[in-house]
């Protein structure tokens, strides 16, 4: 296995890991892409569902790659403030960029160019949402250090977990402290009051396109504290709506931030179950 890490700008990077092609004397093999964008509310990248998570994938016949995306706030030190060069959607403007990445280095990586997934856990599965549904979005390309040729952003599918795909007042974040919940809004806003446009131009639903969204497995858990799995609920109807691609797993339990669920039985089937469903859409 070879492992690297590429730096995307002073505060992004994606760490690569890429199995060796070699399966036996002469015979080499390209393989499908995870793109792993881990969660932490916007403010920090949790640890467990980075790594452990690339691990995982990379032992079930996958090139993997953690994106470290940009974070807007030191958590440590809220007195410095948000950064507003790097407030939403900056993290997935840098996702977009290492899909291209990713793509221009497809050779040399032993990657299946048509075969490139997104996997994100909650804030995180709001970064990658992003760009499997807004990824030919002028707002959003406009930015990019390239032209994108074609549908070269365009993703195979997104696996999301426990994901935040809307901010609504009255329930999101209902059960973190106050000043977390405003230093995420001025993350995605730039104000912890934000208007409803301001709150519809993050809610995901809203850019689900027959032409352009990407097939989506989602898992949640009914008792989610965190983020309010209807939304996830909301959004899979939307899918089924417009004629996308989807499947949904609703837990009976397991809270939020769980990573890979390793120490739950019924919790830790959901990556053999997303594995089953990323190899449906190559059939």
């Amino acid at each position: 296995m070879i492992f690297k890490t590429i730096p995307l700008s002073e505060t992004a990077r994606l760490d690569a890991y890429i199995q060796d092609p070699a399966i036996t004397f002469q015979t080499y093999i390209d393989r499908p892409a995870l793109i792993i964008c881990p969660g932490g509310a916007y403010l920090i990248h949790a640890t467990k569902e980075a790594e452990p998570v690339a691990l995982h994938f990379l032992a079930h016949g996958f090139n993997t790659f953690v994106l470290r995306y940009s974070v807007a706030t030191d958590r440590e030190h809220p007195e410095k403030g948000v950064n507003t060069d790097l407030r939403y959607p900056q993290p997935s403007v840098e996702l977009l960029e290492a899909i291209h990445l990713i793509r221009t280095n497809a050779k040399e990586w032993h990657v299946k160019p048509d075969s490139i997934y997104l996997a994100g856990f909650s804030a995180g599965a709001h970064v990658a949402a992003t760009a499997g549904l807004r990824w030919n979005d002028p707002s959003l390309t406009d930015q990019l250090s390239f032209i994108p040729e074609g549908g070269e952003l365009r993703t195979c599918g997104m696996v999301l977990g426990y994901p935040m795909l809307a901010d609504n007042p009255e329930d999101f974040c209902s059960n973190v402290p106050a000043e977390n919940t405003n230093l995420v809004r001025n993350v995605l806003y730039g104000t912890s009051s934000p208007s409803k446009q301001q709150i519809g131009s993050v809610d995901l639903k809203n850019f689900i396109e027959p032409e352009t969204a990407v097939p989506a497995f989602i898992w949640h858990s009914i008792d989610d504290p965190v983020v309010d799995s209807t939304k996830s609920l909301e959004f899979i109807k939307a899918m089924k709506q417009k004629g996308i691609v989807c499947e949904y797993h609703l837990f009976s339990h397991g809270g939020h931030g769980l990573g890979l669920a390793g120490e739950d039985s019924a919790l830790r089937l959901w990556p053999d179950l997303a594995h089953e469903w990323m190899k449906s859409l190559e059939e």
